[in-house]
């Protein structure tokens, strides 16, 4: 029907940008990745090179092109982490490093606006409780910290609207990735001039807005020149790394949820009309005049973490693989090792940012392998208990889950999450799901699907269910429901204050010597 004709899209995440060719029915035809480093300057700070995304991605996209004929690729559609922004001058330089979603340097700036304009207000107006997740607090930090900075700030830049300027030379983002700087009026989805205004903001500091899924754009000269991508090759607007997920896994109604795992960890669902709660942020969908719900813990952060500081002398216990071999063989609930996987701060339902993570029941017998394994249990468990939230507000259960990203291809990890919810999971055929919403969206703004729901509904599939196992799921109910469920919130006033402790010491604190 359609010949042989492609979409490229591209994911620029927060450890990679990922380019995948798709053609017409969702099949990834090649793919490039460049990988990135996260910078950890201080206890709570994440940051990034700004100046490695453009060459980065231009690199990724050289290496999905090879051996394709770009005569073929008929549009390019863009996905990306989403809270993370940079500053940038007039001339369009970045004036610091990003700040990346995770940064939690900016919790001085939360209690402000929450004292000034109120936390119902705020999550009435945006969707979202006022978080350390969001970008303006970490645009108010930089006004209160780094004011030389923030005075010869043009543009504040989401990760598409940067993109943007270097493939089409504007500076453009669409609404649904402006909503992750929650500063957007979620039901007018515009700018909200009165949150702004409070926070001694204009809108004129911004990207300018567009719908998810427009034609924005032709690729320049140059940026052909450095991309390898045709010059004049039509450009589309996209979204988030998460909203994108939702619609590469066509989450398009509220029987299905999806569990990605990333760099943080999602469970979110679609919601046809505006609902707000505590159990979760509601975002604007691609779909207009609906929404999408999300709950979020550090799960790919908290993984990454583990290999890095528990890795031995074996080269491959560098890997995802090898520790999953030694967990697979430890018994269910990890010898009573359970993890609550709050390392970036506890999020939905409690937000509370002071609030970390901790690792109970220890004993003799435990080992790497029972730790590594009660880290996949709990971050299972915790987005039970979100799921279990999200769906008391919706009042119906899901009665199908798709488990996406890099966690999707654990056979382990897969068979935990059935397990845990007691509900078939499914895996999607594509495991860049991601950047297939983005070709979805590119799909559908060249015409060749007439909706955005047909392209989803045409070019999204999944394979392999993970059914689960009545006794295993017996035992994670009890543990869910036994200890689980109850354990955080008993500490989660000590682990608090300590976690004040610590914020307020930052910096002063001796290190090494006593």
């Amino acid at each position: 029907m359609f010949g042989e004709k492609y979409i490229i899209s591209i994911d620029c995440g927060t450890q990679s940008s990922k380019v995948v060719v798709w053609d017409l029915k969702g099949n990834p035809v090649s793919e490039g990745r460049v990988k990135f480093d996260v910078l950890n300057p201080q206890l709570g700070w994440y940051e990034e090179e700004v100046d490695k995304w453009w060459p980065g991605t231009c690199s990724a996209i050289r290496k999905a092109i090879q051996g394709i004929d770009v005569s073929k690729i008929r549009a390019l559609g863009i996905t990306h982490q989403r809270e993370t922004f940079v500053p940038v001058s007039a001339e369009g330089t970045p004036l610091r490093n990003a700040l990346l979603y995770m940064d939690q340097r900016c919790l001085q700036q939360v209690q402000m606006v929450k004292k000034k304009i109120g936390e119902r207000k705020v999550h009435e107006i945006t969707g979202k409780i006022p978080c350390y997740l969001h970008s303006v607090y970490k645009i108010l930090w930089i006004m209160d910290n780094e004011p030389h900075v923030h005075k010869r700030t043009y543009k504040y830049l989401d990760v598409q609207s940067y993109l943007m300027k270097h493939f089409i030379d504007r500076y453009l983002t669409s609404y649904v990735s402006a909503d992750s700087t929650s500063l957007i009026n979620i039901r007018k989805r515009t700018w909200d001039s009165f949150f702004m205004k409070a926070v001694g903001l204009r809108e004129e500091q911004f990207p300018q807005l567009c719908s998810p899924g427009e034609i924005v754009g032709h690729i320049t000269k140059q940026a052909a020149r450095q991309s390898g991508l045709p010059e004049g090759l039509p450009v589309i607007s996209g979204a988030g790394d998460g909203v994108c997920a939702a619609l590469g896994n066509n989450i398009l109604n509220t029987d299905r949820v999806f569990l990605i795992i990333g760099t943080f960890t999602a469970i979110g669902t679609y919601a046809p009309q505006y609902i707000i709660d505590d159990s979760f942020r509601t975002l604007c969908s691609c779909i207009p005049g609906s929404y999408n719900l999300e709950a979020n813990t550090a799960g790919g952060l908290i993984i990454n973490w583990f290999i890095n500081n528990f890795k031995n002398d074996e080269p491959a216990s560098a890997t995802e693989k090898y520790w999953e071999k030694i967990a697979a063989e430890i018994p269910l609930g990890s010898e009573g090792l359970v993890t609550f996987p709050h390392w970036t701060g506890a999020l939905a339902p409690s937000w509370d940012s002071f609030a970390h993570g901790v690792t109970a029941g220890w004993s003799g017998v435990h080992t790497r392998g029972h730790f590594y394994r009660s880290i996949l249990e709990g971050i299972a468990l915790e987005h039970k208990l979100l799921g279990e939230k999200m769906y008391d507000v919706l009042g119906k259960s899901f009665k199908d889950l798709i488990f996406v990203g890099g966690g999707a291809r654990s056979s382990l990890w897969g068979q935990i999450v059935a397990d845990v919810f007691d509900i078939p999971v499914s895996v999607p055929r594509a495991v860049e799901t991601t950047a297939l919403g983005a070709a979805i969206l590119a799909a559908k703004a060249m015409g060749f699907y007439p909706s955005i729901q047909e392209a989803a509904e045409n070019m999204t599939y999944t394979e392999r269910k993970y059914i689960p196992n009545r006794e295993r799921a017996g035992f994670y109910h009890n543990l869910y429901e036994e200890v689980y469920k109850s354990f955080f919130p008993r500490i989660q006033d000590l682990l608090s204050g300590l976690g004040k402790k610590i914020y307020k010491n930052r910096g002063r604190l001796c290190r090494g010597s006593y």
